[in-house]
């Protein structure tokens, strides 16, 4: 099923679209109005997945403005990335320090 389509499913698909889904209809949604979020802007777009901590925190400080916020969240927490900043988390591994 193709992010375009989901909450239009034909009557023998019997899959709920995943949080995933909406996030990709969001993006699509919002291209197709010709805006962008946050993270896909050219210019930083690189912050959302930086090993820099304080470019990181600014990323996560972004999100809370952007017009898909509450579906990339969801789909952070439901997918538990393994790397950047998604609805307003940083989910970059936490490095060890050593005394």
């Amino acid at each position: 099923m193709s992010p375009r389509n989901i909450f239009h499913a034909t009557a023998d698909d019997d899959r709920r679209p995943t949080a995933e889904d909406r996030l990709s209809a969001a993006l699509l949604d919002l291209a197709d109005r010709g805006r962008r979020t946050p993270c896909g802007d050219p210019d930083d777009y690189e912050h959302w997945t930086s090993e820099d901590a304080d470019e990181l925190a600014d990323a996560a400080t972004r999100c809370p403005g952007c017009p898909i916020f509450t579906e990339c969240e969801a789909a952070a927490i439901e997918k538990r990335p393994a790397w950047g900043v998604w609805g307003g988390r940083n989910y970059a591994p936490r490095r060890k320090t050593t005394p």
